[in-house]
């Protein structure tokens, strides 16, 4: 984020900014990349209460992995190189043609009649099918 979104001041009778001047929220992004490379920046962690450390602390939210996306690539990368065709399947998920079942209208509509007049359920007795050739 290059600007930070304004907020409402938290004091109305607070002075506008004057033009050209630097605003107080403003972060020169070059700084802030250099604190976060370095070491130097605090992170959000500075702006805790103490409050909100101990429930991050209960929920085990401070002992986190910092690598934690490496890990996971390393472990499920096995699965990617062992069979190549990962991603089709996920992409091209529908079945083969040949493997569908079509139903055959005439003989399903009288198994349906058959059933209501019996007094049984629509689900009772398998559905006809139509085999291709």
């Amino acid at each position: 984020v290059e600007r930070a979104p304004l907020s409402l001041p938290p004091n109305f009778d607070l002075r506008p900014p004057t033009p050209g001047a630097a605003q107080a929220q403003y972060v020169d992004l070059r700084q802030q990349a250099e604190r976060i490379l370095l070491g130097l920046d605090d992170g959000p962690a500075a702006d805790r209460s103490e409050g909100e450390t101990a429930l991050l602390a209960g929920a085990g939210a401070l002992n986190t992995d910092a690598r934690i996306r490496q890990t996971i690539d390393r472990e499920n990368g096995i699965y990617m190189v062992e069979d190549g065709r990962f991603v089709d399947d996920l992409m091209f998920w529908q079945g083969d043609a040949d493997s569908s079942l079509i139903i055959d209208p005439v003989a399903e509509a009288e198994r349906l009649r058959e059933n209501a007049a019996a007094g049984l359920p629509v689900t009772y007795g398998e559905s006809p099918t139509i085999r291709r050739k």
